[in-house]
């Protein structure tokens, strides 16, 4: 993928995608969530969105891991959900900038 000359990304489609977990979290305190994994290794970015609290990986990290990484925090969970970026969001977000 090429941007004006530059490269954003080389390598087949589910390299990609693969790249691209993220996790939905809420809780009754969501800053306590964003506050908690501001310094996590494998924590990517942290977006407040809509009431919840999207969290993007640089690491594979499992549902059971986050959770109970916050639960040893005394953050109980709401809700949590792990997903993965669409195709087409990820080449937005590449080509964004």
């Amino acid at each position: 993928m090429l941007r004006k000359g530059e490269i954003l990304y080389s390598g087949v489609v589910e390299g990609m995608a693969s790249n691209a977990t993220f996790f939905e979290l809420q809780a009754e305190n969501n800053e306590a969530i964003k506050m908690a994994l501001q310094n996590h290794e494998a924590i990517e970015k942290i977006v407040d969105e809509d009431g919840k609290i999207l969290v993007y990986t640089k690491t594979n990290l499992s549902a059971g891991e986050l959770n109970q990484f916050l639960f040893e925090k005394n953050i109980c969970l709401t809700h949590l959900s792990k997903s993965k970026n669409s195709l087409e969001n990820q080449f937005l977000e590449l080509t964004a900038k």
